[in-house]
């Protein structure tokens, strides 16, 4: 925002005329694909280890919203009108979402089943001796 508004400045004293002046002013192109691969990282990276850190849904989910209403004030108040898109790109982020659920199960599977990221023994519940060392449930037990 402050490299395109000094840039403006500096130029616009130089235009000798107005198609040079609108030149200068016009926004750039609003780049989809690249507004999409931002989103499809950020939900990867969030749903591959969000089992293990819970609050990178949070983190997710303020970036998308921070992330939706700047993308709208670019594509409606700075930005030119994008070219048109046929449905490849969204099928294309439907089938890598697809994976990256698959990936997040995966991953929350590897991140419970491996005591060295979170130990049994960590649980509140081992404390008051509902489980033991193991996660096992020890009540009813003869």
């Amino acid at each position: 925002l402050i490299v395109p508004a000094l840039k403006r400045s500096c130029l616009a004293k130089g235009a000798a005329t107005q198609a040079a002046l609108n030149e200068i002013y016009e926004g750039g192109e609003f780049e989809v694909h690249m507004r999409y691969a931002f989103v499809m990282v950020h939900l990867t990276v969030a749903l591959a280890y969000g089992g293990g850190v819970p609050l990178l849904y949070v983190v997710a989910m303020i970036n998308f919203a921070v992330t939706f209403r700047v993308d709208k004030f670019f594509l409606l108040k700075v930005n030119d009108k994008p070219p048109q898109y046929d449905a490849q790109l969204a099928s294309l982020f439907a089938n890598w979402l697809s994976f990256a659920v698959f990936l997040h199960f995966f991953m929350t599977g590897y991140m419970f089943s491996n005591d060295s990221i979170l130990r049994s023994g960590t649980s509140p519940l081992w404390r008051i001796g509902l489980f033991d060392a193991y996660g096992h449930w020890i009540l009813g037990h003869p």
